[in-house]
């Protein structure tokens, strides 16, 4: 993308480097400067503007405002039709909150645009670069932290990230919590730290699903914020972790100060972030509280049948077998010929679980798959002779992968209905929800003309407000602008701007206690049993 935006950033990039970014033997340089990230005043005002739900960190270091409703964009790809629509439209919403590890194209392109065209100003934007998964206490190290880092500014054109999350989720399968809390407190806190006087990153925390464990995980929280409550580390202030109503340890297991405190209740006294990794999707057979389409009365069996011999035919007559130029291309990359046997593959692996899981196929197919046939399809169609091959491939197999996506769909709508009953049954919405202003004013307008009727809220709705009872940021990656309205802008989680503040619907702690956690518990046992019911 040849822009002013990209020519300037190139030139802050050289001054950036010459004043606060040399690297010497893997480490940054010793030059103190300001940092150029988001800002106290400057986010919250933006969230402000927005009308969006947003929470202000209860620290006098940072007191940055985040919108609740924030944007995980790592299955965020160029080759998903809506995806950067997405990405645009929930900036534009008011989330000023986007994560990421990998820093695709798509997320580095738009965010450039963005910030080019003033529709977010950088001061306004909260970037939180997640690390790659250290799977050994060796790979966790300033060497490798630097590098992600580097990559990162470099690729975003930015000139400080605003939080630095630890994935340590692998790595507590392979070390010792001695070894891991020696390493972080040692080494990797102190140089984090370092980084922020340099203006590199502007604060930083952990991202695993041990923490829920509390004293007794692989991980102990209690260990690790022992020295942020001494300030030898005041800059460590976000935690990152699964909640759900499956996965509902951090809220409802009092694990910490000696089975007084939960995760998140542990956190709140301590004036730390939690971040919700998974608001609606669950661990359990990588599950999902989302209703999926009702294709019966569909003939979906007889659809799917033909869309696969018609691929399968594709496939076995590719011209690319008989093309003396393209095998060369088969020599040099040997990934070519399986990314244009999808149709074979589906067939031979349909008991794999993960093509046989319609969440984790979703994911898969936007990430992998589809990028993939994509990328081996124009190749092919370098060859003027097999041009026709290409574009026929093409549709054949994305109408196989659309079939298919279906019948996975299919096979597990009754199980989302249950689910979605039990959310029906055991819970009273209203209870839950708070309702901007004017939606509330339209209320009254609907009960002036009698029209009482309301609309239900789905079941990724329920889930994403439930979940917000028991963490402050919570991420989501919604595949279509219609998920993304239904998730960000038709429903509204409270903001919190201060430790004292409830979470749930903003009332005070006694109303929490005595009507909201009941119901959540009651649910969330229930929804646990009926899913390992299922299982069996």
């Amino acid at each position: 993308m040849i822009k002013n935006f990209k020519i300037n950033n190139s030139l802050k990039q050289f001054i950036k480097l010459n004043n606060s970014l040399n690297y010497k033997y893997n480490n940054f340089s010793t030059t103190i400067v300001t940092s150029k990230g988001g800002t106290p005043s400057s986010t919250r005002s933006f969230l402000l503007s927005k009308q969006q739900p947003f929470k202000t960190l209860n620290n006098e270091i940072l007191p940055l405002s985040l919108s609740r409703f924030a944007i995980d964009a790592d299955n965020f790809t160029q080759y998903e039709s809506e995806h950067r629509a997405v990405l645009i439209k929930s900036i534009k919403n008011g989330c000023n909150v986007i994560k990421s590890s990998n820093e695709s194209k798509i997320i580095c392109d738009t965010l450039s645009d963005l910030l080019d065209k003033g529709e977010i100003k950088r001061q306004e934007l909260i970037y939180i670069k997640k690390t790659k998964p250290f799977l050994n206490i060796e790979e966790l190290s300033i060497k490798n932290i630097n590098n992600q880092i580097k990559i990162a500014l470099d690729d975003l054109y930015l000139d400080s990230i605003d939080i630095l999350l630890l994935d340590l989720n692998n790595l507590t399968s392979n070390s010792s919590k001695d070894e891991i809390i020696n390493k972080l407190k040692n080494e990797i806190f102190p140089h984090l730290e370092f980084l922020i006087e340099n203006g590199n990153i502007q604060s930083y925390g952990i991202s695993s699903n041990e923490l829920i464990n509390g004293e007794n995980g692989q991980l102990p929280i209690n260990e690790i914020i022992k020295s942020t409550t001494t300030k030898q580390f005041p800059h460590l202030l976000f935690f990152e972790y699964p909640f759900n109503l499956y996965d509902n340890k951090s809220l409802l297991s009092k694990n910490l100060n000696n089975g007084q405190l939960s995760l998140s209740e542990f956190l709140k006294e301590n004036g730390l972030t939690s971040l919700n990794s998974s608001p609606i999707s669950f661990d359990s057979d990588n599950g999902r509280f989302e209703m999926v389409p009702n294709h019966h009365g569909e003939i979906i069996e007889n659809s799917l049948k033909e869309s696969f011999n018609i691929a399968i035919h594709m496939e076995t007559v590719n011209p690319i077998f008989n093309d003396s130029l393209q095998q060369k291309a088969i020599e040099k990359d040997k990934e070519l010929i399986g990314s244009l046997q999808w149709a074979h593959i589906l067939v031979y692996e349909q008991t794999n679980p993960t093509l046989s899981n319609l969440w984790k196929w979703r994911k898969i197919l936007a990430t992998k798959i589809q990028p993939k046939v994509t990328e081996a399809i124009l190749s092919v169609y370098g060859n003027h002779v097999i041009n026709s091959w290409g574009g026929n491939y093409r549709k054949a197999i994305n109408q196989l992968f659309d079939i298919y996506s279906k019948s996975l769909e299919f096979q597990i709508y009754n199980k989302q209905l249950s689910l979605n009953n039990l959310f029906n049954k055991f819970i009273n919405e209203n209870q839950y929800q708070q309702q901007p202003q004017q939606q509330q004013q339209q209320q009254e307008i609907n009960n002036n003309e009698n029209n009482n009727k309301q609309e239900q809220l789905s079941m990724d709705q329920k889930s994403l407000i439930l979940s917000s009872i028991g963490s402050d940021i919570l991420f989501e990656s919604p595949n279509t602008l219609n998920q993304l309205k239904s998730l960000q802008t038709d429903i509204k989680l409270p903001t919190i701007s201060n430790a004292n503040e409830s979470i749930g619907d903003g009332s005070n702690d006694q109303n929490f206690r005595n009507n909201i956690l009941p119901g959540f518990t009651n649910l969330s046992n229930n929804i646990i049993k009926f899913i390992n019911d299922y299982k069996k």
